[in-house]
């Protein structure tokens, strides 16, 4: 775990990469513009600048001066559809002129801007199934001039096909992301790549709850309009994304690092084109598009942690990969236990039976040291060239961190009661220590081709590794009122490897065919989980307790791989876009634990824990027996198929209309299956089938032309997972409970309800108010229940419940107010949200998970002069039921926490830009509660980011 040494060289090795990147681009021989000149950060879609003539032969020596900058005059206006004046999106526009020929696209909205070196251009304007227009252009340096057109569509088939510039719309700007959801058919919020680089965000999970009424659970799992897990879909590229963690239903989004993400967009209300699993939202992460030239950027960071950076931690001796994220041999399986019968068995020798349990390592103990900094690392290039003729896109990216952490819990129950409405103090304190390395390591590669007009194709793929490495120790009292020690030693390794290809080919004139097949595998590695409990001899000493749970092995595997294709045809005609799709996906998923509980004897008992389990002492003072239950592991199945149809009607030019309907066949087959030999299965294999006509109608009407009136309508699912559904038993040793599933859970059939009101002020500004409502049908919920020392955890279908609230919107620059204060803006949403659900009785309370209120607050400053940017960010949400409280037990309860953010940004010469951020900044303590007694807290600590960033475009 601790090597401070060889982090801190990875640091100083990755400064150096990056200066001496930064040195070899500012020495070329012809000097590039001043950073007076220069924008910081080009947006990727302006066009190339024209190529250089070679120096004649008399050219001067390269440290001659160098030549004044080649002054530019600019061009601005939008493309429209005549019919519909709406702006035309994608539109390829070619200029010829001085420097040779550039192409280039419209934004989403239409409009586009163009740096051009004084002369006469010749510029077309083309875009498919319309009528291409040409335009001269006479620029004049320093010079600004507007060009307006719209193109009508064509009445018959082009005779010439022209090539177009594949996916050039940059969606990271938040302009463009603005322009995405202003036409967008439904509901929907965005966060881009422009607004991420703001922020001290490191992951798609902390982006993610800068959007409005959404907020992270466990600082990973999405939380929309205070409806999370089931209740939340989240899609990678359009495909929905399975879970590599057993017990939660959504895939957590601290796997997917924020360099690598393009936009986050949330859409709110349902569409047929949409899977129809999700409530709260659907969050759909899109990577980085292609740019229209070549880029590379490299990114270092160093970061510090207020409770972990140059400090003493808990950790343990693991392999020489931990700073990867891999496990190495040394936590394998030992090869002296038979892979598919149990250890231990009846049939064998004293002898044989000593043998196994000394193929076990004695690595019992923490170790501790102290720990360097966290280090971050990125790299990305892409760019779209020509080959034979056609235009091929690509981009790679790569992103690695490194960090640890340290997380001090304090861990109580309720007590009896006093008999005066309140509760005695319970027996159980503990503390937790715990010291957790964290090693990330993300990689993405695409590439486009657009073989001619109306023809495109995709591949995508992605791996994504995240582990945590934690080493714990936890002292203090126990709910029997014993004194005890106990430690734990964790390695969880969650990884996903998913790739697409993706087609869309123009069939006619009016039709569009689009295709995609998609195959993924997330996994969940958990070698040689170590717990050992030890209880005071009362002199000051600890005896290493017999039992259950006392001292245990677990090694457990997760496994699941899906597949899946859909197609769907459009067909755009004058005032009305049909569509038609199907499609099916199969994830099959294998989870398996072995567990391994270990005896001493004698003095044995009291030694220190390596002494104690030494493999020299296995048959004498040490044994080893297998405890693995038939409930331990099991194996599922999951087919969803759906079809369905839609259509988006232009009522008139203000008024719009998507309406449709999906069908899905959901067929979910669960069964507790061991690899094991041996073991019988106690129960029958658990079968759901599901059938759903979900219909769906999105209203839009534009009362103005830079606002919309949005209504919508949609019936959505909510399925139990494999894990809810499956009846193996799961003990969580950090909250000391057992966790199991309920074979009888139903799906959830949800009604949503939105109306918007929402004004685009200008490129980056608006201003929205929400107000929804949704009806649940057999809800379900996470359950705890007391249950004699312990508690058990489970899950269970409600009859109904409701959820309705409120969302307000504001992007705004505050030049609006005054001139002096145009390098400030101003962002934030605040939702109000009230729920409940019926308990019995005349009773309700707030659904499970459901936040009253989320509120987000943003404050940013730009320099005209220097482009130094600041940003100030504020995060909160209401408290919220994590679990209910059943037989007798109170409801747990997830307390508020105050998030403040700060980030600096400073470009410097050469492309290189510096960053400086600090998260968490009021140290809040993450709380939760039961009969207002604080049953589980720790502090967040505090984190200050450097990073240096390098661009080449």
């Amino acid at each position: 775990m601790f090597r401070f040494q060889r982090v801190q060289s990875a640091v100083v090795v990755a400064v150096a990469l990056v200066s001496s990147a930064a040195y070899a681009q500012s020495s070329p021989p012809t000097q590039a513009p001043s950073s007076e000149d220069k924008p910081a950060d080009p947006p990727s879609d302006q066009p190339a600048a024209p190529p250089v003539d070679a120096p004649p032969a008399d050219a001067p020596p390269a440290d001659a001066p160098p030549a004044e900058q080649t002054p530019t005059g600019t061009v601005t206006g939008r493309v429209i559809d005549n019919a519909s004046k709406e702006g035309m999106p994608a539109a390829t526009i070619s200029i010829k002129g001085p420097g040779g020929d550039q192409t280039l696209a419209t934004e989403l909205d239409g409009t586009f801007t163009l740096k051009l070196a004084p002369g006469e251009y010749t510029i077309d304007f083309e875009t498919p199934e319309y009528v291409g227009q040409t335009r001269k252009v006479v620029v004049v340096a320093d010079k600004s001039q507007a060009l307006d057109l719209g193109l009508d569509l064509l009445q018959q088939k082009a005779k010439e096909e022209t090539i177009e510039v594949y996916d050039v719309i940059d969606t990271r700007k938040d302009s463009a992301l603005l322009a995405e959801r202003r036409f967008a058919p439904t509901v929907s919020d965005a966060i881009g790549q422009q607004q991420i680089a703001r922020s001290p965000d490191s992951n798609a999970g902390d982006a993610a709850k800068r959007m409005v009424g959404a907020t992270i659970q466990d600082n990973k799992y999405l939380v929309v309009r205070g409806l999370g897990g089931r209740y939340s879909l989240t899609l990678l590229n359009g495909v929905p994304l399975p879970s590599p963690d057993p017990d939660m239903p959504s895939a957590p989004l601290d796997l997917f690092p924020a360099s690598l993400i393009t936009n986050l967009t949330v859409n709110k209300t349902f569409s047929p084109d949409l899977p129809a699993s999700f409530a709260g939202g659907a969050l759909s992460i899109e990577t980085r598009s292609y740019p229209t030239k070549f880029t590379f950027k490299a990114r270092v960071g160093v970061a510090d942690n207020s409770q972990a950076s140059f400090q003493n931690l808990n950790g343990q001796n693991g392999g020489g990969l931990d700073f990867l994220g891999y496990a190495s041999g040394d936590r394998s399986l030992p090869s002296s236990i038979p892979r598919h019968t149990l250890a231990g068995g009846s049939q064998l020798t004293t002898e044989q039976r000593a043998a196994q349990a000394a193929g076990f390592k004695s690595n019992w103990e923490l170790a501790d040291g102290t720990v360097g900094p966290n280090l971050g690392l990125g790299a990305t290039l892409g760019d779209t060239v020509k080959v034979a003729g056609q235009r091929v896109g690509y981009t790679a990216a790569v992103s690695y961190g490194h960090g640890y952490s340290e997380r001090k819990s304090h861990i109580t129950r309720v007590g009896e009661s006093d008999g005066n409405g309140g509760h005695l103090a319970s027996p159980m304190q503990l503390e937790d220590t715990a010291g957790i390395e964290t090693a990330t390591l993300g990689a993405i590669g695409s590439a486009g081709w657009q073989p001619k007009t109306g023809h495109k194709i995709d591949a995508f793929a992605m791996y994504a590794n995240s582990t945590d490495i934690t080493s714990s120790d936890v002292l203090g009292t126990e709910n029997n009122g014993s004194d005890v020690e106990r430690t734990r030693m964790q390695f969880l390794q969650r990884s996903l490897v998913f790739s697409q290809l993706i087609g869309e080919h123009k069939l006619d004139p009016k039709a569009i065919l689009e295709w995609q097949g998609t195959a993924s595998r997330t996994a969940q590695n958990e070698p040689d989980t170590r717990d050992l409990l030890r209880t005071s001899t009362g002199d000051g000493g600890y005896a290493i307790a017999g039992g259950a749970g006392t001292a245990e092995r677990l090694f457990g595997t997760l496994g699941e791989n899906t597949f899946g294709g859909q197609a769907a045809v459009r067909v755009p005609l004058d005032q009305v876009k049909l569509k038609f799709g199907a499609g099916i996906s199969r994830s099959q998923r294998d989870y398996q634990v072995r567990r391994f509980h270990f005896d001493v004897t004698g003095d044995a008992r009291t030694m220190e824990p390596n002494d104690a389990f030494d493999p020299d002492t296995a048959g004498t003072s040490m044994s080893m027996t297998e405890m693995t239950m038939p409930s331990d592991g099991y194996k599922a199945t999951r087919t969803i198929g759906n079809a369905y149809a839609m259509a988006d009607v232009s009522a008139s030019k203000d008024l719009r209309f998507i309406a449709g309907a999906r069908f899905e066949a959901s067929r979910l087959g669960v069964g507790l299956e061991s690899d094991l030999r041996g073991l019988t299965a106690p129960m029958d294999r658990t079968n759901h089938d599901d059938n759903d006509v979900l219909p769906s109608l999105n209203m839009v009407y534009a009362v103005l032309p830079n606002s919309n009136l949005r209504a919508a309508y949609g019936m959505t699912v909510a399925r139990p997972n494999f894990r809810e559904i499956a009846p193996a038993l799961y003990y969580d040793y950090v909250r000391r409970r057992a966790i199991g599933g309920n074979p009888d859970l139903q799906e959830t059939k949800i009604h949503n309800g939105d109306l918007r009101w929402e004004t685009f002020l200008g490129e980056n500004e608006v201003l929205a108010a929400s107000v929804f409502y949704k009806y649940f049908d057999s809800p379900i919920e996470r359950t705890v229940q007391d249950a004699g020392d312990g508690q058990n955890v489970g899950f269970t279908n409600s009859d109904h419940a409701q959820t309705y609230g409120a969302e307000l919107e504001a992007r705004i620059s505050l030049g609006r107010v005054a001139n002096a204060l145009s390098e400030l803006s101003v962002g934030g949403n605040l939702s109000l949200i009230k729920s409940s659900i019926d308990i019995g009785g005349g009773h309700t309370r707030a659904l499970q998970g459901q936040s009253p209120y989320v509120a987000n607050i943003g404050l940013g400053y730009e320099s005209k002069a220097t482009q130094t940017r600041v940003d100030l960010l504020y995060n909160s949400f209401g408290h919220r039921i994590e679990e209910v409280g059943t037989g007798g037990a109170g409801n747990v309860y997830e307390e508020t926490i105050h998030r403040l953010d700060l980030s600096v940004s400073q470009p410097l010469p050469h492309d290189v830009r510096l960053k400086f951020s600090g998260a968490n900044l009021l140290n809040q303590r993450s709380v939760r509660k039961q009969d207002d007694v604080d049953i589980y807290s720790y502090n967040l600590g505090v984190t200050v980011v450097g990073s240096v960033e390098m661009s080449i475009e």
